[in-house]
């Protein structure tokens, strides 16, 4: 066993705070918005979610495409901002549009109002946009 592995061992995240966190260079956003020990399950091909063992309930998501989803929903000319920034949520209706079959719309749908209140960040917008 290699030294990180022997260290990370039983440790858990200290001080965890929700925040998107944007991938440029695999064009894919994940957000966890709880701290619990999770598995994930792939919905389709552009939404992974992350159950809690516990409850069973969403606790984050992987979601892949963004600037395709943002590209969707520019082409709308549909924009909702809080305080400047575009939130989140915004996202699920562009992949709803672009993604989802009838058998995923309602994750879809809780994970969209799970996270209509959440902004994303300058860098991540400049991210998705570049």
């Amino acid at each position: 066993m290699n030294e990180l592995t022997q260290y990370l061992k039983g440790r858990r995240c200290q001080g965890f705070t929700a925040h998107p966190y944007y991938s440029q260079a695999g064009d894919f956003l994940t957000y966890y918005f709880q701290d619990d020990e999770c598995y994930a399950e792939r919905l389709d091909d552009v939404l992974t979610v992350y159950l809690s063992f516990k409850t069973k309930k969403f606790v984050g998501f992987k979601l892949k495409g963004v600037r395709h989803l943002q590209k969707t929903l520019g082409s709308f000319g549909f924009r909702v901002f809080e305080d400047g920034k575009p939130m989140l949520g915004m996202l699920f209706m562009a992949g709803v549009y672009a993604y989802a079959t009838p058998a995923v719309i309602d994750q879809y749908r809780e994970l969209a109002e799970a996270t209509k209140s959440v902004p994303l960040d300058k860098e991540v917008l400049e991210a998705v946009c570049s």
